[in-house]
């Protein structure tokens, strides 16, 4: 070997360490930057030989980068409500455009940084102006639960809330007040009558905004029913009272998102404290509604009584012909075999 043979491998020597410590100082640079997946470095054998002689005339080394791109990067807690994390396969979809729709030239990029915060409009956007995309999902997701109901003789609509399916993809109006009007200018479009509205996570607020409108007909009165803790429970209703009936469902809604937070931080109060001042409350307001005694009165007498008499602990309990179920989610099995119990039973009988 030769002295520059020589001098050539102790150069690339170097050269592959100075590489595998750029790696390792990238990682450590990037150990706060959200959706940074970390580099691995290894190292490989350079062998040279004169050509067609077989001959091992000199080696060197070389540093190799490999980014972990499929490992599960660490999920921290933030104070920003709008942060998402993902545990295990997938990405967030985002786009250039809040308003890019499938079908068009506009495109889709995907990412798995979180770091989302509302721009002017409130449409969440990450660190680098891409747009969070969601998935519009359709009345055809139920499928299973309206042929179960069509096989016992019932007949079945199922619609697409504005936004979502075949609907038109609108970007205004997605609020409970507007689902509510749509789902009434259907069942009066179809001419409706005697029908049982069924609606699962956001569609049970749907249901119950339609009902609290008035739809079909009358208003109607609303009792609240306490779970969970009874004392949060019991000021978040008063809030949502004091904030008057133009913004009860508003308070009801913001109360409901703010569950997690109130979990998360161990400050429920300060976060009903923050949707009161959202909905137009003084502090001094605010304090002077969930300490009312009278109000704090009726709500525990009818704790008491759902708890006492009806035997309702939690969600979801089912009531049927006065049979309390409160097992939890019930199976559609089971759920059948309960209704056709009742069915059976004639009404007041136990």
């Amino acid at each position: 070997m030769s002295i520059y043979g020589a001098m050539m491998i102790g150069v690339s020597g170097l050269d592959a360490n100075s590489k595998a410590l750029s790696i390792s100082s990238s990682n450590i640079a990037n150990i706060n930057t959200v959706g940074y997946k970390a580099a691995a470095d290894s190292f490989s054998t350079l062998l040279a030989s004169a050509v067609g002689s077989g001959d091992v005339s000199s080696a060197g080394v070389t540093a190799n980068q490999a980014q972990l791109v499929t490992e599960q990067g660490g999920i921290t807690a933030t104070q920003s409500p709008t942060d998402l994390a993902l545990s295990g396969n997938g990405f967030f979809v985002v786009s250039a455009s809040a308003a890019a729709t499938s079908g068009t030239s506009q495109s889709l990029l995907y990412t798995r940084a979180g770091n989302f915060t509302p721009d002017a409009n409130g449409n969440l956007q990450n660190a680098a102006g891409l747009y969070l995309q969601g998935w519009p999902l359709s009345s055809d997701d139920r499928d299973a639960q309206m042929m179960f109901f069509l096989h016992h003789g019932y007949r079945v609509i199922a619609h697409d809330r504005r936004g979502h399916g075949r609907s038109a993809q609108v970007s205004e109006g997605n609020d409970m007040d507007h689902h509510a009007d749509d789902l009434a200018g259907l069942v009066q479009h179809l001419d409706l009558h005697d029908a049982v509205h069924i609606g699962h996570s956001a569609g049970g607020g749907e249901v119950a905004r339609y009902l609290g409108l008035g739809y079909p007909g009358g208003p109607l009165v609303e009792k609240e029913a306490l779970t969970g803790d009874p004392a949060i429970a019991a000021a978040g209703f008063l809030t949502a009272r004091c904030a008057g009936k133009d913004k009860y469902f508003q308070v009801v809604d913001a109360i409901y998102h703010g569950q997690d937070e109130m979990q998360r931080t161990g400050q429920p109060r300060q976060v009903l404290l923050n949707i009161a001042r959202s909905a137009g409350l003084t502090d001094a307001q605010f304090d002077a509604c969930i300490k009312d005694e009278k109000s704090l009165a009726a709500l525990q007498a009818r704790w008491d009584h759902y708890v006492k008499d009806d035997k309702i602990t939690g969600t979801p309990t089912f009531v049927i012909n006065g049979k309390v179920y409160d097992k939890g989610e019930m199976s559609m099995g089971d759920l059948d075999a309960a209704v056709a119990e009742a069915q059976a039973t004639p009404k007041g009988a136990s």
